[in-house]
Parts: C-alpha cells; sequence; structure tokens
C-alpha cells in the first residue's frame, strides 16, 4: 500500500497490561500540547471488522470447538488493518496529523506468531506500511497479569497466562530485529514511562524546537 504520509505514525506494542492504551492517550495529550496535530486510534478497530474481532475474542477461548481457528482470526486482523489504514491512518498523515496506535503489525507477529507459522503472519500483512517508529512497553508477564486482574473485566481469547507467557518472550524475541523499534522499561509508574517515551520521539530530531 502507497503511503502519502506528512505526519509521523508511532505505534505502541506490548502485552496485555503493559500500559499502551494508557501511554497513547499519555503521549498523544503530551505531543497535542505542543499545538501538534494527534490522532489516537487502536487495534481492533472501532470498524465493523474489528467489532467483529473484538466479539470473537471476547465470546472464543483458543481451539474451541465452533471457534474461529486461529488462521481465521490472524486473517480477521490483517483485513482490520487494511481497513485501518485506509479509513484512519493514512488520511490522517496525508494531512500531516501525527498518529498513535495502540498496536499494529508486530501484534500479529507476537499474537498470531504463538499459533502459526511466522512467515505466513508476515505474508498476509505484507501490504502494511511500517511505523515511523514503533515503542515496545516491556513488562514482565507477572507484573502484566497482576495489572489485568486488577482492572477486572471479562477473560479473553489470549489473557490466559501460558499464552502471555510467550507473548512476552516472543515481543522481546522479535524486538531485536523489528525496525524502528525502540523498547521502553513499562515496570514504572505512569508519569516515568511517558517520560521516557517522549525522550524517545524527541532524539528522532521530529519535534520543533
Amino acid at each position: 500500500m502507497k503511503s502519502t504520509r506528512r505526519g509521523k505514525f508511532i505505534a505502541l506494542e506490548g502485552a496485555d497490561g503493559s500500559g499502551t492504551t494508557t501511554q497513547a492517550t499519555r503521549v498523544a495529550k503530551s505531543l497535542g500540547a505542543r499545538g501538534l496535530s494527534v490522532v489516537v486510534t487502536c487495534e481492533p478497530t472501532a470498524g465493523n471488522i474489528g467489532a467483529l474481532l473484538r466479539h470473537l475474542l471476547a465470546t472464543t477461548k483458543a481451539g474451541a470447538s465452533g471457534g474461529p481457528s486461529a488462521a481465521e482470526v490472524g486473517l480477521l486482523f490483517a483485513a482490520d488493518r487494511l481497513d485501518h489504514l485506509r479509513r484512519e491512518i493514512e488520511p490522517a498523515l496525508a494531512g500531516g496529523a501525527w498518529v498513535i496506535s495502540d498496536r499494529y503489525v508486530l501484534s500479529s507477529l507476537v499474537y498470531q506468531g504463538v499459533e502459526l507459522p511466522l512467515w505466513w503472519v508476515r505474508a498476509i500483512n505484507r501490504t502494511a506500511p511500517p511505523p515511523d517508529l514503533t515503542l515496545l512497553i516491556d513488562v514482565p508477564e507477572i507484573v502484566a497479569r497482576k495489572r489485568r486482574a486488577g482492572r477486572g473485566g471479562t477473560h479473553e481469547r489470549f489473557d490466559h497466562a501460558a499464552f502471555q507467557k510467550q507473548v512476552v518472550l516472543r515481543y522481546r524475541r522479535l524486538s531485536k530485529t523489528f525496525p524502528r523499534l525502540q523498547v521502553v522499561d513499562g515496570t514504572r509508574n505512569p508519569d516515568d514511562v511517558t517520560a521516557d517515551i517522549l525522550r524517545v520521539i524527541a532524539r528522532r530530531r521530529w519535534l520543533a524546537r
């Protein structure tokens, strides 16, 4: 997919409970205070495909009889991503806005890659252009698990501890070769994590002095 971006595209990644959603909002607020136009978005999206995905993730367990297979879920994520790019990300970037996405391609390589061949997950996402910067908010699985328990809610398809342990390991492994990626320690208080992210962005020299 051809990009006509004028703005900057930042993806936040991490295991469930790492704080990606919190940091997307906080970083966007800080950048907005500098006079930048910032769009915060997420995957799965609020579009039709994303809504179907959210329903499936909330109501089915991995491998459950009658539920979608890992491959079917992977294809839905890839389709939702293309819809995301077409409807939200690329128009915002073309207009000069900064886009901060709570999850993007790396999430698929990690989550779908637990159950599927990595080459196949890469292939179905090959037309999604890379972000200008990916920030991995890294936390140990036990920290992420405690945070998930603290926020309550329903137990979703990918929430069980054994799967999330694989998620943390895969994020750390893939972060070593993933392009334009910076790891941020997510175990600290949110203010410190936000400050770290803003320092990473500042080092890119994208912000006017």
